[in-house]
């Protein structure tokens, strides 16, 4: 079971070093990677999955202050999605830009989600095979459960005011309960874990 989520998550890192090679800030290219490129991306994903500072900036670096890093897979059970995203190379390129907007280091969360939420409209209204229960959605589905998660791990890290993390614990809800997914997979399942997780790390507002 270890090498199976260790083989698709060195796939997805793969498919990500592959499509931001050689593009400025992070965002990738719509006409694809430059080869002289690639190795040095591959390095930075590769150093940023062991807990490393990547070699030049890019969205798997490490972000300032208390802002914990996004890794994905969240959800290793999601894996098999990533690995399955592969066969749509479109999906794949909105798929890499949505996460790069997610982790971009020092953007408020609410800007993070609303460029990533952006960039996923975009996507599927360019390409509507893409099914609401597809891997792709699947992906997108992991890449919001870890936003959240990860965000309310970084407030309960920088902040002891128990009133603090609940006002802000209630205002990541209010953002989570605003996305506009209407699959029985978010709103009866995923929605409610996420909403879970977020009071387990920061409590309930008094």
């Amino acid at each position: 079971m270890l090498g199976r989520q260790r083989s698709a998550r060195g796939l997805f890192l793969a498919i990500s070093a592959a499509l931001l090679a050689g593009c400025p800030r992070g965002q990738p290219s719509v006409h694809g990677s430059a080869p002289s490129s690639a190795p040095s991306a591959a390095r930075a994903h590769a150093a940023a999955a062991n807990g490393q500072a990547p070699a030049r900036p890019g969205p798997a670096a490490a972000p300032p202050g208390g802002q914990e890093r996004l890794k994905l897979p969240f959800n290793q059970a999601a894996a098999h999605c990533y690995a399955k995203l592969a066969t749509n190379p479109a999906l794949i390129k909105g798929f890499a830009r949505a996460r790069s907007a997610a982790s971009a280091p020092d953007v408020p969360f609410g800007a993070r989600l609303a460029q990533a939420m952006k960039i996923h409209m975009e996507t599927v209204a360019q390409d509507e095979s893409y099914g609401g229960t597809s891997p792709y959605m699947c992906c997108v589905y992991d890449l919001l459960r870890g936003m959240f998660v990860t965000e309310a791990r970084s407030i309960g890290r920088s902040s002891t005011d128990t009133t603090a993390k609940g006002k802000a614990g209630a205002a990541l809800k209010r953002e989570l309960m605003s996305l506009p997914f209407e699959a029985p997979q978010w709103k009866q399942g995923l929605r409610g874990m996420i909403l879970k997780e977020i009071e387990t790390v920061l409590g309930k507002p008094e």
